[in-house]
Parts: structure tokens; C-alpha cells; sequence
């Protein structure tokens, strides 16, 4: 019921702030009062139908690829607790549809709820398009990854997006001019760390999910992005709680002819010969039969910085 309630709230400001004369300002509030009383009375009936409203989502849509070349998981946040999401290879036929509960931890409807949705069953290397219904900001599309046996595949990768959203616009922007150019580029994003300025909410909010950075939304609901911690995600809180991949900040996945490997070679992060991680890296290595090694971690172990000078620990993983 809170949901009709909230809805109905804008429209009645908007149409208070239109006009002046009493006698409508009167009329007008009495409408308002009986439908008000009709949603009460009737358990909303088919105005529920109206719900989500034309409101933006607070976040997203944006993807996750968690490994199969069948399976995206599409994630946003927005003021409901259930959504309904929409996908097929028609974008005027959707024939998928799911209906999304919230997801994680309830954050209440100040801060959003998170809406988390695996989409299984596809056909690799195709072409999907997806709604999150009654929002026109809600929608997007994707490539599902490429067959195993794929010999070529074409990749985006960039990091540092933190603090400046006006240049991460930019380079969003020519991301996905690459990929309307050729196709082929519609594929995976690889971040090298630090996404935002602080693992924080507010930093979040407005660095990486900032509706008016268009380019950057689009790009996020085009391709999904799977990347490291960097320094400035310090303990990740919050980036797990956006990019929820692994258990760990260290994993791997198959994607065509690429095994990608993210590392964790945060400051804190042990990745000493005998750690669990070191361990882990080498394995992966030694036992995939993929022709092409993609390793994705935050601080360089060669470079020009003299940022550099400090990071000869991670030459241990060369």
C-alpha cells in the first residue's frame, strides 16, 4: 500500500504547482482524497497496474557475467520491493519475464531496494535486450559470452574511474562508440581497480551510479564489467555489495578463447608463495588449456610511477 501511496504523491504536487485558482486547488485535493480512499478500499485493485511509475531507477540497470556463456545477472536499485524484469532477443517482443523480490540486505525505500536477477538459459554468443518494466530508464541489452571452442574475441578494458565522473563520461562515451561501430566490442569490460574514490555509499552514488552520466549508465546496462579492488575500495564493503562475484576478491572465469583471472593485490591482501591466493593463481595457470592468459589486478609490478618504486612485492606473481 505504501508503494500506491508514494506514487500518487508527485502527481499531486505536480498538477498544485500548475495551477493557482482555489476552486480547482479545492477540487483537485478532493480527487485526490477519494482515490486515495478507493486504493484503501479496494486493496488497490488495477491502479497497482501503474506501479513502478515513469521514476528513474536510484541505480542501474547494470550486468554481471559470473562465469557461463548461457547465464547474465542484471542488478539495479530503485524505491520497490518487487519489480518485474523483461528480456528476450526481440527488444518489441520480450518474452522472458521474471518477477524480482528484493535482494540482500533491506535498506528501506530512502535508500533503495537491490533488485538481483540471474537470466539462464540463453544462447551463447547472441544478442539480448531487457526491461525492467515501467521505467524508461530500464532497459538495456547484451551479448551473451562466446562458445568455448570460440578462437577470437574482442575485448574493453579500462580503470581509475574514481573521482572524476566527467572524464569516466568521456571515455564511456567512446567505449561504446567503439562497440556501435564493430559489434564485436559488445562483449565484457575488465576494470583494473579503483572504481570510485572511497568504498562508501555517497561515493558510489555519485561517481558510479550518477543518473545524469548518461554515457555511463548506458555503458553499464550495454556490457557487464567485471574488475579488481583497487586501494581506494579499501576493505570492499561496498563494492561487494554492488559487484557481488565471489566470495573472495580473487576469481576466475572462461570467457571464448581467454581465461581471465582478477587478482587481490591490495595492500592487506597476502599473496606471499605460500598464501592461499598464490596457491590458487598458479593452479589456474598450470591447468587451463586456454590459449589466451588475461591477468587483472589493481597495482602494476613494472611501470613509469614512482608508484612503482614501492610495488616490487607484486612482481612475485610475474
Amino acid at each position: 500500500m505504501t508503494r500506491i501511496i508514494t506514487m500518487l504523491f508527485p502527481f499531486y504536487g505536480r498538477t498544485m504547482l500548475s495551477r493557482t485558482g482555489g476552486t480547482l486547488k479545492t477540487r483537485i485535493h478532493g480527487y485526490f482524497v477519494l482515490l486515495l480512499l478507493f486504493v484503501l478500499m479496494t486493496g488497490c485493485a488495477s491502479i497497482c497496474a501503474l506501479q513502478p511509475g515513469s521514476a528513474p531507477t536510484f541505480k542501474g540497470p547494470y550486468l554481471i557475467f559470473e562465469g557461463s556463456n548461457t547465464e547474465m545477472t542484471v542488478l539495479w536499485v530503485d524505491k520497490f520491493e518487487t519489480n518485474i524484469l523483461s528480456w528476450g532477443t526481440d527488444k518489441n517482443n520480450l518474452t522472458g519475464k521474471a518477477s524480482v523480490p528484493e535482494y540482500g540486505v533491506k535498506y528501506g525505500e530512502e535508500n533503495g531496494h537491490q533488485h538481483k536477477y540471474k537470466i539462464t538459459g540463453l544462447t551463447p554468443g547472441t544478442k539480448y535486450y531487457y526491461q525492467v518494466e515501467g521505467y524508461d530508464s530500464g532497459s538495456g541489452s547484451f551479448v551473451t559470452a562466446p562458445k568455448a571452442d570460440a578462437t577470437a574475441v574482442k575485448l574493453l578494458a579500462y580503470g581509475d574511474t574514481r573521482s572524476f565522473p566527467e572524464s569516466h563520461e568521456k571515455v564511456a562515451a567512446g567505449m561504446r562508440q567503439a562497440y556501435k561501430k564493430d559489434p564485436a566490442f559488445q562483449t565484457i569490460v575488465l576494470h583494473s581497480g579503483d572504481w570510485v574514490s572511497s568504498d562508501s555509499e555517497s561515493s558510489w552514488t555519485s561517481q558510479w551510479f550518477d543518473p545524469k552520466y548518461q554515457e555511463i549508465r548506458k555503458l553499464q546496462a550495454e556490457v557487464p564489467i567485471a574488475g579488481a579492488r583497487g586501494n581506494h575500495e579499501r576493505n570492499g564493503k561496498y563494492f561487494k555489495k554492488y559487484y557481488p562475484y565471489a566470495a573472495d576478491f580473487y576469481w576466475s572465469f572462461d570467457y571464448g578463447p581467454a581465461h581471465i583471472v582478477i587478482l587481490d593485490n591490495n595492500r592487506g591482501a597476502n599473496y606471499d608463495p605460500d598464501s592461499g591466493q598464490y596457491k590458487w593463481l598458479k593452479n589456474e595457470l598450470d591447468t587451463t588449456r586456454k590459449p589466451w592468459k588475461i591477468v587483472v589486478m589493481h597495482e602494476p609490478a613494472w611501470g613509469a610511477s614512482k608508484w612503482c618504486l614501492v610495488l616490487k612485492s607484486d612482481r612475485r606473481f610475474y
